[in-house]
C-alpha cells in the first residue's frame, strides 16, 4: 500500500550559489534485480497543503576584471656574427655557343655636318677653247621715237595748289609742236606709249612756325585733265616726322629738297597732260625750281 504523502515542507532561503565541485566518478551500475509480483494497490492519501514559496535571495556582486600587465622592454639586438670565410671560385665553364644573330637594329640619326675643308690650290688654267658660233641677234628694244620734249622751269612760286607754267625750251632743252610751254599743257599727238619723267627741286621761302596735321600731305603729280581726269604718277615731298614723347613732336616738310616722277602710259590721241603741285592743306609758301637748279619734264613717245 502507499503510505499517506506528508505535508510539504516550507522552502528555505535561496542560499549563496558555492564553487562548482569536481564531477564525481561515475560508479558501476548494479545488476537490475528482479521483477516483483505487484503489490495490491492502496487508498490514496489526501495531498497536503502546498507551502509558501521563500523569498530569493540577493544576487551576488561581480568581481573587478584585472589590470594588463605592463608590456616588458623589449630586448638588446645581439652582436652580428662573424663573416664566413670566402669560398675558393669555381672552374670558368665552357663557352657556351653562339646565339642567332638579333634582328638589326632601326639607323641612327644622320650626324652633324662636318665643317667645310680648306679650299684646295687653284689649278693650273686650261687652255683657252674655240670660240662658238655667233649667236642669233635678239629682238630690238624700244627705242624713243622722234616726238616728245625735254623742258625747264628756272623759278615758280606758289603756296597754293597749282599747274606748273612758264616752261622754257633753251638750248640745250628742246619742245614739240604738241607741248604749250606757257601753260605747260601737252596734247597726246598719237596713240601709243608715252614715258614721262620729272624732277622738281623746291625750297621753302618762309620759317616753318607749326607742325603738319597726319592728313596734310603735298604732292607733285603728272595728270590727264582731258578727255577725264586721272594722275598718272604722285611724288610725295620728303617729311619729317618726330615724335619725342614729352619733348617734342613734329611733323612737317623739310626745308628743301627734290622730288621726281617717272613711268609708261598707254594715252590716246588728244589726252592732255600737265605738271601739277597738290598742297593739300599745306599753306608755306614755295619756291619751285630757281635760277641754279630749276625743275625739269620730259615726255617720249615709245615706239
Amino acid at each position: 500500500m502507499t503510505g499517506v504523502t506528508g505535508a510539504t515542507g516550507a522552502s528555505g532561503a535561496t542560499g549563496a550559489r558555492g564553487n562548482a565541485g569536481q564531477v564525481g566518478a561515475t560508479g558501476v551500475t548494479g545488476a537490475t534485480g528482479a521483477t516483483g509480483a505487484p503489490g495490491i494497490p492502496g487508498v490514496q492519501g489526501v495531498r497536503g497543503a502546498t507551502g509558501a514559496t521563500g523569498a530569493t535571495g540577493a544576487r551576488g556582486i561581480a568581481g573587478q576584471v584585472g589590470a594588463t600587465g605592463v608590456t616588458g622592454a623589449t630586448g638588446a639586438t645581439g652582436a652580428p656574427g662573424i663573416p664566413g670565410v670566402q669560398g675558393v671560385r669555381g672552374a670558368t665553364g665552357a663557352t657556351g655557343a653562339t646565339g642567332a644573330r638579333g634582328i638589326a637594329g632601326q639607323a641612327g640619326a644622320t650626324g652633324v655636318t662636318g665643317a667645310t675643308g680648306a679650299t684646295g690650290a687653284t689649278g693650273a688654267m686650261g687652255v683657252t677653247g674655240a670660240t662658238g658660233a655667233t649667236g642669233a641677234t635678239g629682238a630690238t628694244g624700244p627705242n624713243v621715237a622722234t616726238e616728245g620734249f625735254s623742258v625747264f622751269l628756272p623759278a615758280f612760286s606758289t603756296a597754293a595748289s597749282t599747274q606748273l607754267t612758264g616752261w622754257t625750251v633753251t638750248s640745250p632743252f628742246y619742245s614739240s609742236a604738241a607741248f604749250d610751254e606757257a601753260t605747260g599743257n601737252y596734247t597726246i599727238p598719237e596713240s601709243g606709249r608715252y614715258s614721262f619723267e620729272a624732277t622738281i627741286n623746291y625750297s621753302t621761302t618762309a620759317a616753318i612756325t607749326a607742325s603738319l596735321g597726319t592728313g596734310v600731305n603735298p604732292v607733285f603729280v603728272v595728270r590727264r585733265t582731258s578727255p577725264t581726269v586721272t594722275d598718272l604718277v604722285t611724288g610725295m615731298f620728303p617729311l619729317l616726322n618726330i615724335n619725342v614723347a614729352f619733348v617734342l613732336t613734329l611733323r612737317t616738310i623739310l626745308g628743301n629738297g627734290t622730288v621726281t616722277l617717272s613711268g609708261e602710259f598707254e594715252l590716246a590721241a588728244g589726252d592732255v597732260i600737265g605738271l601739277f603741285y597738290e598742297a593739300d592743306g599745306l599753306t608755306i609758301p614755295l619756291q619751285l625750281g630757281g635760277s641754279s637748279s630749276g625743275s625739269v619734264w620730259s615726255v617720249h613717245r615709245l615706239t
